[in-house]
C-alpha cells in the first residue's frame, strides 16, 4: 500500500462508524424539544392562572351587584374584594402582597392606561355609575425566556345601583 492511502484510511473508517450516531441526533434534538416541552408547560400554567383570575373577578363583580341591589347597599373595602377573588379563583390567586385589586369609575379611566393600584379604600364614584373592577396577579415561571413572575390581569364592569 501507498503511504498516501494508508494515511487516510484511519478517517475512512471514521466516516464508515454509525456507532455514536443516535447520541449526536438525540442532543441535537433534545435541546429544542425540552424548551419546547417547557414553553408549553408555561404556557399552560399562565392560561390557568387567567382564567382562575377571572373566575376570581366575575365573582367579585357577581358579590359587588348582590351588595349594591340591597335596600341599603353595602360598599366592601379592598380586603373584602380581594378575599373574595382569591377564595373563587380555584387556589392559582393567593390572597397575598402579589395580588393587587381596584375598582373604579369607568369616566376615570379615560386617559389611556391606568395602572391597577392597590387602594385600600375603593372609589365608588355617583350613584348609577358604571364601575370596573380590576384585578392583578403574579404567576411564577419557569421556562427560558420568562421572567421569575409574569402578571395576569382581569376586569369586570358593574353598575352601581341608582339611590
Amino acid at each position: 500500500m501507498t503511504p498516501l492511502v494508508r494515511r487516510h484510511r484511519p478517517l475512512s473508517r471514521f466516516l464508515r462508524d454509525r456507532r455514536g450516531t443516535y447520541a449526536v441526533e438525540f442532543a441535537v434534538v433534545a435541546a429544542p424539544l425540552l424548551f419546547t416541552v417547557l414553553w408549553v408547560l408555561q404556557m399552560s400554567l399562565y392560561y390557568v392562572t387567567q382564567t382562575s383570575l377571572d373566575i376570581g373577578v366575575n365573582n367579585a363583580a357577581d358579590y359587588l351587584r348582590s351588595s349594591f341591589a340591597q335596600a341599603l347597599p353595602t360598599y366592601p373595602d379592598a380586603a373584602t374584594l380581594k378575599a373574595k377573588i382569591a377564595s373563587t379563583s380555584g387556589g392559582f390567586v393567593h390572597n397575598d402582597a402579589t395580588l393587587a385589586v381596584d375598582i373604579r369609575p369607568l369616566t376615570k379611566l379615560n386617559t389611556g392606561t391606568v395602572a391597577i393600584t392597590d387602594e385600600s379604600t375603593p372609589d365608588y364614584g355617583a350613584a348609577g355609575a358604571p364601575l370596573v373592577l380590576r384585578a392583578q396577579a403574579n404567576t411564577f415561571s419557569f421556562a427560558p425566556g420568562f421572567k421569575s413572575t409574569v402578571q395576569v390581569q382581569s376586569s369586570a364592569i358593574v353598575r352601581r345601583k341608582s339611590n
